[in-house]
């Protein structure tokens, strides 16, 4: 066996032993090696491998295989600029703490430097978004890679000839390692708030029980985001208008504090509290604190918050401000009846459409804060985003990678996210015979986001387009209404404009 296959066995014992089971390859000319191993071992180990032309597209489809299973996937590809189509996935892989494996292949180093056709500098080509590299040349021996939740790079150079005249006949499967993740502790005070205002972003899906048991517990006002899992909790303290009466609450100083819970949230208020002068006080299963000089905890929340229930302090109903939000979300019912044809009536229809439990992957902001703030309340929906920098990259990719068999699965994404991955369809090839897709693409002819932001129209991208020659490409069944039958459909629904306008306006004056 040469020392080229001893090195890549090497590699692979040691991503299996840590649980990695698939491997998406963008197959190419520098990392044959890679292609012709995975291709020997795979049926032998139990591996998956599925194989894509885009290397973009194939990043965000493994990102959403670790939504749908936590184990590390291989993202595979050549050399050069094929390398660096991984970057925004990976981005958004580090802001969500998921195990991507990045395998480039590479020239050999001695060519660095040289502008040698199809030669880069792919050393720390992800920055602080692969923190653990490896760089490894023929000749030497593997290191030890250690198991990590977030990005890998490991970047492996090769010289001719890439492709071997055989494959030796490989080991046995390596043992899984049981490997217990060691959880960071939570030691920050409990804040001793009076009149606080809670603020629940995403949370991993063990989390949402103990979560709930303390918010129910607390009674402060709760704000939760469909991605907490805790948006249709019937929990007295939960608000149901969305963030209109706490933003107003907030700016009326009636809150002497924000407590977060989870993941950074999308609701416009956390952005404003960038100039709220109180204390916000963050605890996450992620590092990030989300708002600049603000008191921040990362760890396991449920023995934490455990601990809180049983020492206090607590906090008052604040009966008054759930009177307020109550009447405001009566009010904003009303408006869907008004308005059946604005972007926020389709949202709350898809809503309705969709079977309880469903699978619903919000594809960018404005679905996101749509849904946020419209859909239904009682269904008990998975909710799947990829909200780490809320980028539109991959959106498609991502979705039908995190399909499940056993659900209904539902897209909502904009017209520009739709196209800014037209290719992420070829995931559907992979998809179990099972696995029912529903992609609805909210077509308002472009980043209608904008239109209230900045007065150039430069910033909408305005088309006339529709998605149907997208779904004839990929044999997707195509229409303009919610429901279908189809396997795998694609739904474009087109607001129309002044309704979504009065909507809006009619919103924001509850």
């Amino acid at each position: 066996m040469g020392t080229r296959t001893q090195s890549l066995i090497a590699l692979f014992e040691q991503l299996h032993g840590q649980g990695a089971r698939r491997a998406v390859i963008c197959p190419g000319g520098r990392n044959a090696p890679l292609v012709q191993l995975l291709e020997t071992l795979a049926p032998h180990w139990g591996w998956s491998l599925e194989s894509f032309f885009d290397e973009r597209a194939a990043a965000f489809y493994a990102l959403g295989l670790t939504k749908r299973d936590p184990s590390p996937v291989v993202i595979c590809v050549t050399s050069g600029t094929a390398a660096a189509e991984l970057f925004p996935a990976l981005i958004e892989a580090h802001a969500t703490a998921s195990a991507l494996i990045a395998l480039s292949a590479d020239r050999p180093r001695s060519h660095r430097g040289s502008g040698s056709p199809q030669s880069m500098e792919q050393v720390d080509l992800f920055g602080d978004y692969a923190p653990t590299i490896l760089d490894w040349q023929e000749g030497e021996a593997m290191p030890t890679i250690l198991a990590h939740t977030t990005p890998v790079h490991i970047n492996l150079c090769f010289a001719e000839p890439l492709w071997a005249a055989e494959v030796p006949d490989l080991p046995t499967a390596p043992e899984t390692a049981s490997t217990k993740k060691l959880s960071r502790t939570i030691t920050a005070s409990f804040p001793n708030f009076q009149r606080p205002l809670v603020l629940v972003g995403q949370l991993p899906a063990h989390e949402q029980a103990s979560v709930r048991a303390f918010l129910e517990w607390y009674r402060a006002p709760v704000l939760a985001e469909a991605s907490s899992g805790l948006r249709e909790a019937q929990l007295p303290n939960l608000l149901r208008a969305a963030d209109r009466v706490a933003a107003r609450w907030l700016k009326r100083q009636h809150f002497d504090g924000v407590l977060r819970l989870g993941a950074v949230p999308s609701w416009r208020l956390w952005r404003d509290l960038e100039f709220y002068q109180g204390p916000v006080i963050s605890a996450s299963h992620l590092p990030w604190p989300g708002l600049p000089d603000r008191t921040h905890s990362q760890g396991e929340l449920s023995p934490w918050l455990r601990d809180w229930m049983h020492t206090g302090p607590r906090c008052e109903l604040r009966v008054d401000l759930h009177q307020e939000d109550q009447l405001v979300s009566e009010k904003h019912n009303r408006l869907f009846e008004e308005y059946p044809q604005s972007e926020a009536a389709l949202v709350r229809a898809l809503s309705i459409q969709a079977a309880p439990g469903a699978h619903v992957y919000l594809g960018n902001s404005r679905p996101v804060r749509d849904w946020n703030e419209h859909a239904l309340r009682s269904k008990s929906f998975l909710i799947e985003e990829n909200r780490g920098v809320n980028g539109i990259d991959g959106q498609l990719s991502t979705f039908y990678g995190a399909c499940r068999p056993e659900l209904e699965n539902w897209a909502l994404v904009g017209d520009l996210t739709a196209l800014y991955d037209l290719q992420g369809p070829w995931a559907l090839r992979y998809l179990s015979p099972a696995t029912r897709t529903r992609v609805v693409v909210m077509n308002n002819g472009g980043g209608q986001i904008f239109k209230r932001m900045f007065p150039s129209p430069l910033f909408l991208n305005g088309h006339e387009l529709s998605l149907e020659p997208l779904a004839q490409l990929w044999g997707l069944s195509f229409g303009r209404e919610l429901h279908t039958e189809a396997r795998h459909a694609l739904i474009e629904l087109t607001p129309q404009a002044p309704q979504t306008e009065a909507f809006r306006a009619a919103w924001e004056k509850l």
